[in-house]
């Protein structure tokens, strides 16, 4: 789990590396956590690739966007995000923490 100071880093834009945060990452324990950060998000779920099949749902860890989860050992790294929002609308997004950053240090510098 992140800690709230990290998130709270996140919420305010202050967050330095937030591709170190969000996305698909391993814990201590070898788990795969899944995070995102989505205002205005009432719920996440996870699905695989085709943008259809559910694999789990995120689990909001405050009420500002936060949400975590860790992976089911079988889910793919490539997934798709389902989201609900506040104002009802749904969408099925791409989570942009799923690919790699792609400006280099020369870019950012």
């Amino acid at each position: 789990m992140i800690c709230d100071t990290i998130l709270d880093q996140l919420r305010s834009g202050a967050c330095g590396d937030p591709f170190a945060v969000l996305g698909l990452h391993p814990g201590d324990d070898g788990t795969r956590w899944l995070r995102c950060f989505l205002p205005g998000a009432a719920q996440v779920d996870v699905l695989a690739a085709d943008g259809t099949t559910p694999v789990c749902a995120l689990i909001a860890r405050r009420d500002d966007g936060f949400f975590e989860v860790p992976l089911p050992p079988d889910a793919s790294a490539d997934y798709r995000l389902a989201v609900r929002w506040h104002d009802g609308h749904r969408s099925v997004i791409d989570d942009p923490y799923r690919f790699p950053p792609v400006l280099g240090e020369m870019d950012v510098g």
